[in-house]
């Protein structure tokens, strides 16, 4: 008794679907490719699918399966999310899913892109025993009369995309889960199990040149654990990317005519119909699939009927995205680096700043010892035509770094371009102008040892002095010297 009953679950199992595959098929999913593969959520814009089908219409028991999908993408298309519910009845096994979809799409080159997803949710398996038809009534006390399991159900895919290319794969119940249903009269329990399926997809579209027409060659081949691989091909033509028909077969299992496009500015129909190749074509009115979508914030087209079109227009919106992005990491990059040169240029003249407060400490001093040595420059006897060297030249052996300043030569002029009390403060002068216009200076100290002079050459020549006195000045372009270089003359 328990062995015929168990029999007759099991067949009504198998009949859920040809090949005892479990997974419901869906004739549409070129329109809507989030039916078979999560990493298609978000592929085609921000949309909302509804899908019925009607399999073997006119047999008793036959399959009948709900669809519901909302899905769209985020931050340009980078990321898509979605929702899928379904809901699928076959004679007395039926099963009740959502799942929410999380997918990324990574782009490799200008026409390479790779999209990964995975769906997790919960899922409800259900047998209807008070629908078992049976020899003996009394077969129908083994188990209650409805009862059903929720488990954990989750799946992956990627999608690859090149060009007018697509190839999809996908697997479901990754985690192969159990449903358990009570035996009134025994301790054993009877189990059905979701075993992993697999799915293989790929398509190319050919576009007719200078027309309104395009064709595209479709292969699917679907295969759960241990069962028999099941395969399909077709083949979609497309008029004006408004309407499309697709002729496909299932090898061993039939042939299905679809007729889909756009009726309306935001929505998408199409209708299938599946005529079986087996033995139970005799005892049915075909297989009916109708589809019905919105779409979202733009003209409704299909995924397949306006692929090169979509792709030109992701292709320029990324290449405009990310050369908005070069743009605005160069800016800020320039604005850090524009922020560090006001930093450095700030404390640069704060440094400064301070400097000449200290330095300019005895300025009345200072201008009558300028004042005194212009005067004494005029009366400077002119008798050596050559001069000397200016330091910091290939043939003096001074450097800016001395330790210790320099002695005063008698019968010199040096050209001074800043002045301190303090030996501390010429140096730190002397860096400055060293970074600022890359020019070499020495420090002397005058004959009281009260002041120390920072200078940029010593002459024995007033001509020569002269002229270096101007070129100091003009070098002077961002006013670091304390007012106009000056003669130091001292005479023999």
């Amino acid at each position: 008794m328990k062995k015929h009953v168990l029999f007759v679950l099991l067949a009504a199992a198998a009949a859920a679907e040809g090949k005892a595959q479990q997974n419901s098929t869906f004739d549409h999913y070129l329109t809507q490719p989030y039916f078979l593969n999560p990493a298609a959520a978000g592929m085609n814009g921000t949309t909302a699918f509804f899908d019925y089908r009607r399999q073997w219409a006119g047999f008793t028991g036959a399959p009948e399966t709900q669809l519901l999908t909302v899905d769209g993408p985020i931050q340009r298309d980078k990321f898509g999310l979605g929702l899928i519910v379904a809901n699928d009845q076959a004679n007395i096994v039926g099963s009740t899913s959502a799942n929410a979809t999380f997918a990324y799409r990574a782009k490799f080159s200008e026409e390479h892109f790779l999209r990964m997803g995975v769906s997790a949710g919960l899922s409800q398996n259900r047998i209807l025993f008070d629908k078992v038809i049976a020899e003996d009534p009394s077969e129908l006390q083994v188990f209650k009369s409805n009862q059903s399991g929720t488990s954990f159900d989750a799946s992956a895919g990627l999608v690859y995309e090149y060009h007018k290319l697509t190839v999809g794969l996908a697997a479901s119940h990754l985690f192969a889960e159990k449903t358990l249903y009570e035996n009134n009269f025994a301790a054993n329990k009877l189990s059905y199990q979701n075993i992993p399926h697999y799915l293989l997809n790929a398509q190319y579209r050919f576009d007719l040149n200078k027309s309104n027409y395009a064709i595209m060659p479709s292969f699917q081949m679907r295969a759960g654990q241990g069962l028999t691989p099941m395969l399909e091909a077709g083949v979609t033509g497309f008029y004006k990317n408004d309407a499309w028909v697709t002729l496909r077969y299932a090898y061993q299992t039939g042939y299905t005519f679809i007729l889909g496009g756009v009726i309306a500015k935001n929505i998408i129909a199409g209708y299938a119909y599946t005529i079986s190749a087996t033995s139970l074509g005799a005892y049915n009115n075909g297989t009916h699939d109708i589809i019905i979508g919105f779409r979202f914030g733009k003209t409704a087209t299909s995924n397949v009927a306006d692929a090169k079109a979509m792709e030109d227009l992701k292709r320029k919106n990324e290449e405009l995205y990310e050369t908005a992005d070069y743009l605005k990491n160069n800016n800020n990059d320039l604005k850090k680096e524009v922020d560090a040169q006001k930093k450095a240029l700030k404390e640069t003249i704060y440094g400064l700043d301070s400097l000449k407060k200290a330095m300019r400490a005895d300025q009345e001093e200072l201008k009558n010892l300028i004042r005194d040595n212009k005067e004494k420059m005029d009366h400077f006897p002119d008798k050596n035509p050559n001069g000397q060297t200016k330091p910091g030249s290939a043939d003096s052996k001074d450097k800016t770094a001395d330790e210790n300043p320099g002695k005063i030569t008698a019968g010199s002029i040096y050209v001074v371009v800043g002045a301190s009390k303090t030996l501390a403060n010429a140096k730190e002068f002397q860096k400055i102008v060293l970074r600022e216009y890359g020019e070499e200076t020495k420090v002397i100290m005058s004959e009281s040892g009260t002041w120390y002079f920072v200078y940029t050459a010593s002459y024995d020549n007033k001509k020569l002095a002269a002229q270096e006195l101007q070129r100091t000045s003009k070098l002077n372009v961002k006013g670091l010297f304390f007012g106009e270089p000056w003669p130091l003359v001292i005479n023999k």
